[in-house]
Protein backbone atom coordinates (compact mmCIF):
# COMPACT_ATOMS: atom_id res chain seq x y z
CA UNK A 1 0.00 0.00 0.00
CA UNK A 2 0.85 3.30 0.18
CA UNK A 3 1.49 3.29 4.28
CA UNK A 4 4.90 3.33 5.85
CA UNK A 5 6.18 0.41 7.06
CA UNK A 6 7.62 0.34 10.95
CA UNK A 7 9.57 -2.33 10.34
CA UNK A 8 11.60 -0.62 7.30
CA UNK A 9 10.98 1.27 3.98
CA UNK A 10 7.89 0.27 1.90
CA UNK A 11 9.37 -1.36 -0.91
CA UNK A 12 6.30 -1.80 -3.15
CA UNK A 13 5.66 1.81 -2.40
CA UNK A 14 6.95 2.57 -5.66
CA UNK A 15 5.33 0.36 -7.44
CA UNK A 16 2.04 1.42 -6.41
CA UNK A 17 2.75 5.13 -7.23
CA UNK A 18 3.55 4.15 -10.14
CA UNK A 19 0.73 2.27 -11.79
CA UNK A 20 -1.87 5.20 -10.19
CA UNK A 21 0.10 7.81 -11.50
CA UNK A 22 1.40 6.71 -14.95
CA UNK A 23 -2.06 5.21 -15.54
CA UNK A 24 -3.98 8.14 -14.87
CA UNK A 25 -1.93 10.77 -16.65
CA UNK A 26 -1.77 8.39 -19.68
CA UNK A 27 -5.72 7.53 -19.41
CA UNK A 28 -6.47 11.37 -19.22
CA UNK A 29 -3.99 12.55 -22.10
CA UNK A 30 -5.10 9.83 -24.27
CA UNK A 31 -8.88 11.18 -24.05
CA UNK A 32 -8.58 14.60 -25.62
CA UNK A 33 -5.25 14.36 -27.64
CA UNK A 34 -7.10 13.67 -30.53
CA UNK A 35 -10.02 16.22 -29.60
CA UNK A 36 -9.42 19.40 -31.06
CA UNK A 37 -7.39 18.06 -34.30
CA UNK A 38 -10.29 15.71 -35.56
CA UNK A 39 -12.18 18.69 -35.67
CA UNK A 40 -10.42 21.31 -37.68
CA UNK A 41 -13.10 21.53 -39.95
CA UNK A 42 -15.65 22.22 -37.16
CA UNK A 43 -13.80 24.80 -35.93
CA UNK A 44 -12.92 26.45 -38.77
CA UNK A 45 -16.87 26.94 -39.34
CA UNK A 46 -17.67 28.22 -36.26
CA UNK A 47 -15.02 30.69 -36.32
CA UNK A 48 -16.67 32.04 -39.62
CA UNK A 49 -19.48 32.67 -37.67
CA UNK A 50 -17.45 34.62 -35.05
CA UNK A 51 -16.94 32.03 -32.42
CA UNK A 52 -13.28 32.08 -31.39
CA UNK A 53 -11.02 29.03 -31.60
CA UNK A 54 -9.79 29.94 -27.74
CA UNK A 55 -13.79 29.33 -26.40
CA UNK A 56 -14.08 26.40 -27.91
CA UNK A 57 -10.42 24.80 -26.38
CA UNK A 58 -11.55 26.51 -23.37
CA UNK A 59 -14.94 24.89 -23.47
CA UNK A 60 -13.41 21.10 -24.28
CA UNK A 61 -10.54 21.96 -21.13
CA UNK A 62 -14.00 22.44 -18.89
CA UNK A 63 -16.19 19.51 -19.70
CA UNK A 64 -13.34 17.05 -19.98
CA UNK A 65 -11.45 19.21 -17.16
CA UNK A 66 -14.60 18.11 -15.07
CA UNK A 67 -14.10 14.42 -16.23
CA UNK A 68 -10.95 14.45 -15.56
CA UNK A 69 -11.12 15.34 -11.97
CA UNK A 70 -13.99 12.59 -11.29
CA UNK A 71 -12.09 10.30 -13.12
CA UNK A 72 -9.02 10.69 -11.00
CA UNK A 73 -11.42 10.68 -8.13
CA UNK A 74 -12.87 7.52 -8.94
CA UNK A 75 -9.21 5.90 -9.51
CA UNK A 76 -8.03 7.45 -6.12
CA UNK A 77 -10.93 5.88 -3.87
CA UNK A 78 -10.68 2.50 -6.42
CA UNK A 79 -6.99 2.49 -5.07
CA UNK A 80 -7.93 3.24 -1.51
CA UNK A 81 -10.33 0.27 -1.39
CA UNK A 82 -7.82 -2.34 -2.63
CA UNK A 83 -4.72 -0.97 -0.69
CA UNK A 84 -4.13 0.93 2.69
CA UNK A 85 -3.61 4.94 2.29
CA UNK A 86 -1.11 7.29 2.76
CA UNK A 87 -0.52 8.76 6.45
CA UNK A 88 -1.93 11.81 7.38
CA UNK A 89 -0.51 15.44 6.45
CA UNK A 90 -0.80 17.80 9.12
CA UNK A 91 -4.68 18.02 9.96
CA UNK A 92 -5.64 17.08 6.22
CA UNK A 93 -6.59 13.04 5.77
CA UNK A 94 -4.14 10.84 4.10
CA UNK A 95 -6.66 9.70 1.61
CA UNK A 96 -8.10 12.73 1.08
CA UNK A 97 -4.95 14.38 -0.72
CA UNK A 98 -4.40 10.93 -2.64
CA UNK A 99 -8.06 11.71 -4.61
CA UNK A 100 -7.40 14.93 -4.97
CA UNK A 101 -3.76 14.82 -6.39
CA UNK A 102 -5.10 12.51 -8.19
CA UNK A 103 -7.81 14.59 -9.74
CA UNK A 104 -5.41 17.18 -10.33
CA UNK A 105 -2.91 14.98 -12.43
CA UNK A 106 -5.79 14.13 -14.41
CA UNK A 107 -6.96 17.90 -15.22
CA UNK A 108 -3.28 18.83 -15.94
CA UNK A 109 -2.45 15.69 -18.40
CA UNK A 110 -5.94 16.53 -19.94
CA UNK A 111 -4.87 20.04 -20.60
CA UNK A 112 -1.62 18.76 -22.00
CA UNK A 113 -3.56 16.25 -24.09
CA UNK A 114 -5.31 19.14 -25.37
CA UNK A 115 -2.23 21.31 -26.31
CA UNK A 116 -0.85 18.14 -28.29
CA UNK A 117 -3.88 18.22 -30.44
CA UNK A 118 -4.42 22.12 -30.84
CA UNK A 119 -0.39 21.81 -32.16
CA UNK A 120 -1.09 18.88 -34.53
CA UNK A 121 -2.21 19.22 -37.75
CA UNK A 122 -3.21 15.52 -38.59
CA UNK A 123 -4.16 12.67 -35.89
CA UNK A 124 -1.13 10.83 -36.50
CA UNK A 125 0.82 14.05 -35.32
CA UNK A 126 -1.34 13.88 -32.35
CA UNK A 127 -1.04 10.25 -31.55
CA UNK A 128 3.12 10.25 -31.97
CA UNK A 129 3.01 13.39 -29.52
CA UNK A 130 0.86 11.23 -27.15
CA UNK A 131 3.41 8.22 -27.11
CA UNK A 132 6.48 10.44 -26.74
CA UNK A 133 4.75 12.90 -23.80
CA UNK A 134 3.75 9.29 -22.31
CA UNK A 135 7.53 8.10 -22.08
CA UNK A 136 8.96 11.44 -21.27
CA UNK A 137 6.18 10.80 -18.32
CA UNK A 138 7.32 7.13 -17.37
CA UNK A 139 11.00 8.43 -17.11
CA UNK A 140 10.40 11.38 -15.67
CA UNK A 141 7.98 10.70 -13.00
CA UNK A 142 10.76 10.25 -10.33
CA UNK A 143 10.45 6.38 -9.52
CA UNK A 144 12.38 5.05 -12.10
CA UNK A 145 14.88 7.35 -12.72
CA UNK A 146 16.39 8.86 -8.96
CA UNK A 147 15.56 12.53 -10.06
CA UNK A 148 15.89 14.25 -6.24
CA UNK A 149 19.93 15.05 -5.76
CA UNK A 150 21.74 16.45 -9.17
CA UNK A 151 24.78 15.48 -9.43
CA UNK A 152 26.15 16.17 -12.58
CA UNK A 153 24.75 18.24 -15.78
CA UNK A 154 22.67 15.62 -17.31
CA UNK A 155 20.93 15.22 -13.76
CA UNK A 156 20.02 18.56 -13.06
CA UNK A 157 18.74 19.31 -16.67
CA UNK A 158 16.66 15.83 -16.18
CA UNK A 159 15.62 16.93 -12.60
CA UNK A 160 14.59 20.33 -14.37
CA UNK A 161 12.35 18.47 -16.81
CA UNK A 162 10.99 16.34 -14.56
CA UNK A 163 9.27 19.03 -12.68
CA UNK A 164 7.12 20.10 -16.12
CA UNK A 165 5.46 16.77 -16.25
CA UNK A 166 2.55 16.31 -14.01
CA UNK A 167 3.32 12.69 -12.99
CA UNK A 168 6.38 14.09 -11.32
CA UNK A 169 3.99 16.58 -9.28
CA UNK A 170 1.88 14.17 -8.59
CA UNK A 171 4.25 11.53 -7.44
Amino acid sequence: GLLRSSIGPNDGLATVLSVLTITSAFLATALTSGSIVGDYSLIARESRWGIRPRSVVLSRFWVFGTLGAIQGAFAGVASLILRPGPIAIQSIPGWLLMVISLSLLNVASLALGLAVSAMSRAVEHAVFALMALSVSQVVLSGLLIPLGDADGAGDSILAGLSWLMPTRWAV
